[in-house]
């Protein structure tokens, strides 16, 4: 498997050649043209991704599912996807948006909002959507209602629909396209919450993010300038919080004090000045993590186990199911139809595709512990105290693989984007681990903070820091500057391309970018130079490093 690296594509027809300033299939909406700035990319389904997939993979690429708040925006959007490989033959069912729909709302067209934060101030349902079919359509896509027939109209969809024609991601900063070499670290900015106490948590939705300090505080915090971070509002937990996850303007948070109370609280920052109890559930044990899906909420009890609980209704939490364990569950984590459960020394999966009856389904045993957990695709990254990072093949709950080890110490929680993964190492600062080889994970980068490294989160290209003492840290991720793809001569019927000599740099080319099908050039792995004769339609170059 090869990872593209090249910032550039080359665009050829038969009778011109066109130069596009674009990141991979990364695409910017510009100023100049009435745009945000941000940067789109369109990722069509090749394998029964669903809406909740889509959310995790386009965090995973350092953004989140597309917000539209304008018919300008809806145009640009749709211009990226206007093609029959983004809507299945069945019915038009298109490309996954960040439209998402507040549990318990007016059904059908109350309660929308989008993941980033952004307003919903502008629609374009189709004729007849949105309709709540069958009672459980809560997400976003473009649909057109005939197979295989682009438009730009939306429809809402089941969270766990698969057969969604692919999805768009958005970025408001610039692209790092995957494989690009972290080099390091810089400190760019401070969130001025120093005089709020111990900051220990962070988690980041779109530009905004969940920051705690002291024991009890949540506050919400703006990053859209990075370098000066803004306080938006606060909310004060009953017990000691154990985590938080943002979506949407809903905070959803885990709290409990040790034979006192344990409750997930479910908080509306609407007016982020003015937050406001939306609903919550008091556990039997120690609610200590939680993870949140569609209107279905995982959270980590303690020694009762994995309790699920259904938020269709936020005013009125109810218990779906409780999964007891040996040991005490601590971690949780969902990946597609799996929820992943820090079980003591055990990683258990359980099957979750009826969230009301889950089942276990495979399980790996560790020596020490498990202090964090996370789960992209069929890989699974988990701290082991005593130990470092683990990296696990869970493409079959039955049979889990142990693709490597990165060691470690002093790491209090981690986490993965793209090629690395981020480790918050307490007094040791923040350190960066290669892990774009599972079975050779090498250290990349850190840098120190100023104060005890309690958590991490990444934000495209920079990286949050919750850093005790010392505040919360911005860092922006400087990367190995990536070469330029040239065309150096066109005529004859022949092309010439050339690029700065670097190892193991090699060319590959394409006819389509809506279903690309990249090939190596032949003879291009050891030169920096090309000359290929040109033909009709068209052709689509990149660089990659194997």
């Amino acid at each position: 498997m090869k990872t593209s690296h090249s910032p550039l594509i080359i665009t050829f027809t038969i009778t011109s050649l066109i130069c596009l300033s674009a990141q991979a299939q990364w695409v910017r909406w510009d100023t100049a043209s009435g745009g945000n700035g941000h940067w789109y990319k369109a990722v069509p389904n090749t394998g029964g991704v669903t809406p909740q997939l889509a959310t995790q993979l386009a965090r995973q690429d350092g953004g989140y599912l597309a917000s539209i708040t304008s018919a300008e925006e809806n145009s640009f959007v749709f211009g990226l996807v206007n093609s029959p490989a983004f809507f299945n033959s069945f019915n038009g069912s298109g490309p996954v948006l960040g439209g998402r729909q507040q549990p318990g709302a007016s059904e059908p067209a109350g309660g929308w909002y989008w993941l980033s934060g952004e307003p919903w101030n502008y629609t374009n349902w189709s004729s007849d959507s949105p309709d709540n079919g069958g009672g459980v359509e809560d997400s976003l896509e473009f649909y057109s209602g005939m197979g295989g027939t682009p438009a730009p109209t939306w429809n809402d969809q089941p969270f766990d629909d698969p057969n969604c024609g692919g999805y768009v991601v958005e970025r408001s900063d610039d692209p790092r396209p995957p494989g690009f070499d972290v080099t390091e670290l810089v400190l760019v900015g401070i969130a001025s919450l120093t005089n709020q106490g111990f900051v220990h948590l962070v988690a980041a939705s779109g530009t905004r993010a969940l920051v705690t300090t002291g024991e009890r505080s949540v506050h919400l915090v703006d990053f859209s300038m990075p370098t000066n971070p803004t306080l938006l509002g606060t909310w004060h937990a009953p017990c000691q919080v154990a985590d938080a996850e943002l979506v949407g303007n809903m905070a959803y948070v885990a709290s409990y004090e040790f034979d006192f109370l344990s409750t997930v609280e479910i908080i509306d920052f609407s007016d982020p000045a003015k937050p406001v109890l939306k609903g919550y559930y008091d556990t039997v044990g120690y609610a200590e993590d939680l993870e949140v899906v569609g209107s279905t909420v995982y959270v980590a009890d303690g020694e009762t186990g994995l309790l699920i609980l259904d938020v269709s209704d936020l005013a009125s939490p109810r218990k779906l199911a409780s999964y007891v364990t040996k040991g005490s569950v601590q971690r949780v984590d969902v990946a597609g139809p799996y929820a992943f459960v820090a079980d003591g020394d055990w990683l258990l999966i359980l099957e979750v595709s009826s969230p009301a009856a889950p089942v276990r389904v495979g399980g790996y045993e560790v020596t020490g512990g498990i202090q964090t957990l996370k789960v992209i695709n069929s890989t699974a990254y988990i701290l082991e105290n005593g130990v470092g990072l683990r990296v696990l093949n869970v493409a079959d709950p039955r049979k889990v693989e142990r693709l490597g080890t990165y060691h470690t110490w002093g790491t209090q929680t981690m986490t993965v984007a793209g090629k690395y993964a981020y480790l918050a190492r307490g007094g040791y600062g923040l350190e960066v681990a290669d892990v774009n080889s599972p079975t050779n994970l090498v250290w990349a980068t850190g840098a120190t903070t100023g104060g005890s490294a309690q958590d991490v989160a990444v934000m495209g290209k920079y990286v949050l820091v919750a850093a005790g003492d010392g505040g919360l840290k911005v860092f922006e991720v400087q990367q190995t500057p990536w070469p330029s793809l040239k065309a150096s001569a066109f005529s004859a019927g022949m092309l010439t391309l050339s690029w700065p000599p670097l190892e193991g740099i090699r060319l590959q080319k394409s006819v389509s970018l809506a279903a690309p099908d990249w090939h190596d050039v032949l003879g291009t792995e050891n030169t920096n130079s090309v000359t290929l004769p040109i033909g009709s339609g068209s052709g689509f170059f990149r660089l990659v490093k194997p």
